[in-house]
């Protein structure tokens, strides 16, 4: 019986002795102060209980002194784990100044938009944005890039030709194929000539704005000009980009219906679509929305005789010429009707009359002299 005792005692002793990783269910036997919490480890609190938890990576804890050393306890997770290791990389060059390096340049300061600025080379030395990244200016780009200012991104060069023709739609009257053509208001820059009349679909180099203009005037021109395409620039591929653009189809809004008979001081010349213009642009053409508005415009020019109001380069809107001639040499109605006025000349339109009948009388006299002779 002895040796029994002596061999049990041996046994709890190598047991209590070997290295434990928790407390299980079997081992019911806690430290003195300690008691199991119904999860089959001990608890209790303090480091007479903490001493016994030695918990390997992946195993259940609530706090970090129930890890073994070097772990710790997601708490969360309820599990110890390692701890996390970081990866020291080398930076990769930088294309623009980001929010984390906020040293610009002598001279330069941060916009608030983590990218140095301040104006002139001193600045702008420092840009060298990649393909699709943010800019404002070209300058701010890499080599061979510009900047899309609408989109606010550095793009590429456009590497398409010019097509033969294009297909313009959504502009009423004025859709159709356009052709490739040489304008020389714009030379060496791509242009397409109308189907009907000599206008020609130009671009704008300051605005970056594709229009269609009269010749011989270029889509900067206002009083000239139709109608644009919101392009971002004068390349083709921006070009093709709007113009094969889905549109959707909407009724426009109706417009007042003009008044085209001659204002007070003026008579009407021709008809609405015959011998009613004086070809070219005589002392200017506006955009304006009423026959009286013209005619104001007329009376402000010492040298202006007539004017041409109505359709001359679009059905969208109305227009006015203003010209020093009252006669008419052309018709004109390729977008609708087109009223010329002429002012009226009392004093001429008083001496007319008269010549003509001195004319007739001193002719009628002459015939009967003339018969009376023959007798």
């Amino acid at each position: 019986m002895d040796f029994l005792k002596l061999f049990i005692s041996l046994l709890l002793l190598a047991h209590v002795n070997a290295t434990l990783t928790q407390f299980t269910c079997s081992m019911r036997t806690c430290p003195t102060g300690c008691s199991n919490d119904g999860t089959c480890f001990c608890t209790g609190g303090g480091a007479v209980c903490d001493a016994h938890w030695n918990q390997a990576e992946g195993q259940y804890c609530r706090r970090d002194s129930m890890c073994s050393s070097g772990l710790t306890c997601d708490v969360p997770k309820r599990q110890c784990v390692a701890p996390a290791t970081t990866t020291t990389h080398t930076p990769t060059p930088l294309t623009q100044f980001t929010c984390s390096m906020r040293a610009c340049p002598t001279g330069c300061s941060n916009d608030g938009t983590c990218f140095c600025t301040g104006g002139g080379a001193v600045c702008d030395a420092h840009w060298n944005q990649a393909e699709g990244q943010y800019c404002r200016r070209d300058s701010m780009c890499s080599s061979g890039l510009t900047c899309d200012v609408p989109k606010r991104q550095c793009v590429g060069p456009c590497t398409i030709s010019a097509p033969a023709t294009i297909t313009i739609n959504g502009q009423n009257r004025d859709d159709g194929v356009y052709t490739l053509t040489p304008y020389s208001a714009t030379p060496g820059k791509a242009a397409y000539k109308h189907f009907r009349t000599q206008s020609f679909f130009n671009c704008c180099e300051s605005t970056g704005k594709w229009g269609l203009s009269k010749f011989p005037f270029t889509a900067c021109e206002d009083d000239f000009t139709s109608w644009r395409l919101n392009t971002a620039s004068c390349s083709v591929c921006d070009l093709l980009e709007q113009i094969n653009k889905p549109t959707t189809t909407h009724l426009p809004t109706p417009s007042p219906t003009p008044n085209f008979t001659c204002p007070t001081g003026y008579t009407q010349i021709g008809t609405l679509t015959e011998n009613n213009d004086v070809a070219g642009v005589g002392l200017g053409q506006f955009q304006m929305n009423t026959i009286e508005e013209c005619k104001a415009k007329c009376e402000s020019v010492t040298t202006c005789k007539s004017f041409g109001f109505g359709h001359h380069n679009s059905d969208g809107h109305t227009t006015c010429e203003i010209d020093s001639v009252d006669a008419a040499n052309n018709s004109w109605h390729p977008h609708g009707p087109l009223r010329m006025c002429k002012k009226i000349n009392l004093l001429e339109d008083v001496k007319r009359p008269i010549l003509e009948e001195s004319s007739a009388k001193a002719f009628g006299l002459l015939a009967v002299l003339l018969i009376f002779l023959l007798l």
